[in-house]
């Protein structure tokens, strides 16, 4: 009989997502505070303004979203949410503030 090797058990989706949860909020206020240091937080704020995927007028809140939307507009989504505290760490003397803080 050949040797068996053993097979992973996967883990369950919940503790998975909860980690993967707090890797991107993680990521999220480490990237927030590289963009407050570094001082192109105001830049930034008018290339995202210019990057903007969906435009108020292109949305169609009455169609269901197929995949490929649904996932660029929670992309879209949450780069409007990055614009807005980016914008606010522009707004302040030196790019800093509570979003930079962490």
């Amino acid at each position: 009989m050949p040797p068996t090797e053993s097979v992973p058990v996967p883990e369950p989706i919940a503790p998975r997502l909860f980690r993967l949860e707090a890797t991107v909020i993680a990521q999220r206020k480490l990237l927030l505070r590289l963009i407050a240091q570094s001082g192109v937080a105001g830049a930034l704020r008018d290339d995202l303004a210019r990057r903007e995927v969906f435009q108020s007028h292109e949305e169609d809140p009455g169609v269901l979203p197929s995949a490929e939307y649904a996932l660029e507009a929670a992309v879209a989504e949450e780069l409007r949410h990055l614009a807005r505290e980016i914008e606010a760490l522009a707004e302040l003397p030196g790019g800093t503030g509570p979003a930079a803080a962490g």
